[in-house]
């Protein structure tokens, strides 16, 4: 229909200028009179079949319906000179055009539609992946072949969006499909998502957003802490969040304690030094590709979760030795700290079907999508597979309702808290819509680096792996642990903090272990 509306766009103008060029001369002309009624007919028939609703085709048509007439009175002023009317028709053509798709439509955003303009859809556009930048899940009975064809109009291409799964049952992952829309197609995004709803070929379409880490990065704190905890660590004096833990009395209680099992903790985030003077013990590889970390961010999460603890280096984690947890790297995002929704999605399938007990996710982005269907069956999968799923809920000071993948189905969202134990400024919040949420140290927080360095950082990103390692604990004493009695026992067992309506319950670990051993 797009062509078709350039069609009309270009007979509505050449009829002005043969109306207006002809009343100039004082001659008359009945064929601009019927070329602008035919114009108009198939320019209002263009619409009526545009995708979104009658609500969207009201709108654009009068939007569009309001250029034109300023269109029409530009040519009326130009009507004296034959080259000023072409001049101001071409000029006037492609303004038109370009506005038609670039102009956000305020009644669309009034009544939220699903698709958006393309000055919108441009400026998102830097925030999809450029080679698939839809992500839909077919309905049973159609096949990636069926939507190409639907949509041959966009010139599209459709492909597996993820690694196909060792266990398809668990979910509706492996029914979801990448949709890559040429560059000279990106104006028509509104359409296509509209054409595939209305299809009824998809359970569900959502953008394939890209998201990012993003620590607050610190200046080094002077203030040493008393943790109590009896270990040969040097550096744990620096991390406040053992003695808010009280990590010193989960110590004591795991004298002589043997875990049913050794937990594995999966960092999705941008690789782990796997080498890491204090990694290296805990560290197990998935594949030597995510084995190396440029940017710093997955080694600082790693060493958070799962830091040798009692080995006289650097800082000390949950776990007194490397008999409870281990951990392990999937690179999701690149070395500049980036990823997609897609390239998410397909790590928590590795990560589950590896066998990671707990997937640990710092990282995220505001969404576009109403809802995150994706994701969700993503973490159904994980969950099926054994897995808790853990994400951090953000650091734009906003209501984490709004942050993929922490706003998702099945995930324990995780905000910031500081010494004084309150959120943090830069901590995103909970305004009662996140199913499960919680709180952990994410202020100044001092763990493992690059080049067996050590740095202060703060982020929700900082606070996720605390959660992620407690919860390590808790499946080592409780393989078949599940997220909701889990999350169950952290909020029942955390401390109120001033702000906990919006931060959520602040872990205690020894407290949760021993439920969760029970």
């Amino acid at each position: 229909m797009s062509t078709i509306y350039s069609l009309s766009v270009i007979g509505i103008l050449a009829s002005l200028l043969l109306i207006y060029r002809a009343s100039a001369t004082t001659q008359s002309t009945k064929a601009g009179k019927y070329l602008l009624g035919g114009s108009l007919f198939i320019f209002l028939f263009s619409l009526f079949f545009k995708d979104g609703g009658l609500l969207s085709m009201a709108f654009s048509a009068g939007r569009d319906l309001a250029i034109i007439g300023v269109a029409a009175l530009v040519l009326n002023r130009a009507v004296r000179k034959v080259w000023t009317m072409v001049v101001a028709a071409i000029l006037l053509y492609g303004v038109t055009h370009v506005l038609h798709f670039s102009i956000p439509s305020f009644f669309e955003d009034l009544f939220n539609f699903d698709s958006k303009q393309t000055e919108e859809c441009c400026e998102v556009n830097s925030k999809w992946d450029a080679d698939a930048e839809i992500l839909v899940d077919i309905k049973s009975g159609y096949s990636a072949s069926d939507l190409e064809a639907h949509l041959a109009d966009y010139n599209v291409s459709l492909r597996p969006a993820f690694t196909k799964p060792k266990n398809a049952e668990y979910s509706e992952i492996d029914d979801y499909f990448a949709v890559d829309v040429p560059q000279e197609k990106l104006a028509y995004v509104e359409d296509i998502i509209g054409s595939i709803r209305n299809s009824g070929m998809a359970e569900g379409v959502e953008m394939n957003e890209m998201l990012s880490a993003t620590p607050i990065i610190e200046e080094n704190p002077t203030a040493n802490f008393k943790t109590g905890i009896n270990t040969n660590d040097p550096d744990v004096s620096k991390q406040w969040g053992m003695e808010t833990m009280k990590v010193a009395a989960l110590y004591e209680w795991l004298k002589g304690k043997k875990p049913v099992k050794k937990a594995k903790i999966a960092i999705l985030d941008t690789g782990v030094e796997a080498d890491h003077e204090d990694l290296a013990d805990n560290f197990v590889s998935i594949d030597s590709d995510h084995d190396s970390d440029k940017l710093g961010h997955g080694t600082h999460c790693a060493g958070i979760a799962a830091a040798v603890s009692g080995n006289g280096k650097g800082i000390a984690s949950l776990a007194p030795n490397t008999g409870f947890v281990e951990v392990t790297s999937i690179k999701v995002l690149s070395d500049e700290g980036s990823g997609t929704q897609q390239g998410i999605i397909d790590g928590i399938i590795q990560a589950a079907d590896e066998g990671a007990d707990v997937i640990s996710l710092s990282l995220g982005g505001m969404s576009t999508d109403d809802s995150q269907r994706a994701y969700s069956e993503a973490v159904k999968y994980a969950n099926k597979a054994g897995a808790i799923v853990v994400a951090a809920a953000g650091n734009s000071s906003d209501d984490t309702h709004y942050y993929a993948p922490a706003n998702s189905d099945g995930i324990i969202a995780v905000t910031a808290v500081g010494p004084d134990m309150k959120l943090a400024s830069f901590s995103n919040y909970f305004e009662g819509t996140i199913e499960m949420g919680l709180a952990a140290p994410g202020v100044e927080i001092y763990a493992t680096y690059p080049n067996n360095g050590y740095r202060f950082l703060s982020g929700t990103s900082m606070a996720t792996p605390y959660v992620a390692g407690l919860l390590g604990m808790m499946k080592a004493f409780n393989p078949d642990i599940t997220t909701q009695e889990a999350y169950k026992i952290l909020n029942e067992t955390g401390l109120e903090t001033p702000s906990k309506a919006s931060s959520g319950a602040f872990i205690q670990p020894l407290a949760a272990i021993q439920a969760a051993a029970k």
